[in-house]
C-alpha cells in the first residue's frame, strides 16, 4: 500500500482487485487529484497528486455493484476479438543518435537524470529547470552521455534535449512497465507516475488527456490475448472529486518504451 509521498512504480502482469466488489456511491467524492499535463511540445510534467486517500462508499440505496477486475475481464472476454497488440517505442538507435522522422522541438539545460524511468528498460527519468521529463534516451553512448532525449508518449515525434550536469551513470535496465495504451475506443491514455490518487483502495494509473477526466484504474488484465482495463470518470467539484465507473475496456495497443524483444 502507497504511503504519504510513496512514488507509485507502475507493476506488470495480472492483478485481481479482491479488497471488494462493491464500488463507491455516483457522487461519493474522493481527494482531487492533479494530474499530470501534457506540454505543448509533448512532454509529460506531472504535478503532485495529494497523498491523502480517503476511502469512499459512504452511500446507501445508490450504491454500483463493480465487478472484480478478472471477473469482469472474462466476462467480457471474446474470442472473435482481435488480440492486444504489443508496440515497441525508442527514438534514438543503438549509438543514440535520433532516429529517422523525430526531431528537437526544444533545448533545456542543468538537467540531472536517474535510471527510474516510468517505462523500465533504458530509459532515464531526468528533471530540468522548468520540470520533469519521462522517459529520456541517452543523446549518444551511454553511460558518459552529456545530453538526453525525452519524448512525453508514443504517438509525438517532438523531442525535447536535455543538457546535463553531470554525465549520466550506468541503467541498471528496470523492469519493463506498459508507457502508454490506446484503447478500442481510440482514446490514448499514458502511464502516471508519483504519488497517485486511489478510488475505493485502486490506485489510479493511466491518465487519457482529457483534463483529467479519464482515467484508468489498477492494472491491465492480461491474462488473455485481449488485454482489458477498468475506466473512470472522475468529476471536479471544486476542491474535491466524484467518481463513475466506466467500462471494462479493451486495450487494443500497448506501448512500451524499449526497444524490441528487450520487454521483461
Amino acid at each position: 500500500m502507497l504511503k504519504r509521498g510513496d512514488e507509485f512504480k507502475m507493476p506488470t502482469g495480472l492483478t485481481t482487485n479482491t479488497a471488494s466488489d462493491d464500488g463507491p456511491s455516483q457522487g461519493a467524492t474522493i481527494p482531487r487529484l492533479v494530474t499530470g499535463r501534457m506540454g505543448a511540445r509533448g512532454t509529460y510534467l506531472l504535478a503532485a497528486a495529494l497523498a491523502t486517500l480517503i476511502t469512499v462508499g459512504c452511500g446507501t440505496a445508490s450504491s454500483t455493484k463493480v465487478p472484480s477486475a478478472a471477473t469482469s475481464a472474462a466476462a467480457y472476454q471474446s474470442n472473435t476479438e482481435d488480440a492486444t497488440r504489443v508496440e515497441y517505442f525508442e527514438p534514438t538507435t543503438r549509438h543514440g543518435a535520433l532516429k529517422a522522422g523525430f526531431g528537437i522541438s526544444k533545448q533545456v539545460g542543468r538537467g540531472r537524470c536517474e535510471p527510474s524511468s516510468v517505462v523500465g528498460g533504458d530509459a532515464y527519468r531526468c528533471t530540468s529547470a522548468d520540470g520533469l521529463y519521462d522517459p529520456c534516451w541517452p543523446a549518444g553512448e551511454a553511460p558518459g552521455a552529456s545530453s538526453v532525449y525525452c519524448i512525453g508518449n508514443p504517438w509525438s515525434r517532438e523531442v525535447t534535449r536535455i543538457r546535463l550536469l553531470e554525465r549520466l551513470q550506468a541503467n541498471a535496465r528496470g523492469r519493463s512497465a506498459i508507457w502508454a495504451m490506446e484503447l478500442a475506443s481510440g482514446k490514448q491514455c499514458v502511464a502516471l507516475q508519483g504519488t497517485v490518487n486511489r478510488v475505493n483502495g485502486t490506485p489510479i494509473t493511466f491518465s487519457c488527456g482529457e483534463s483529467g477526466r479519464l482515467e484508468l484504474l489498477g492494472e491491465p488484465y492480461m491474462a488473455k490475448a485481449s488485454w482489458r482495463i477498468r475506466e473512470v470518470y472522475l468529476h471536479s467539484h471544486g476542491y474535491t472529486y466524484s467518481h463513475t465507473y466506466g467500462p471494462i475496456e479493451r486495450i487494443a495497443v500497448a506501448w512500451y518504451g524499449l526497444a524490441a524483444g528487450t520487454v521483461r
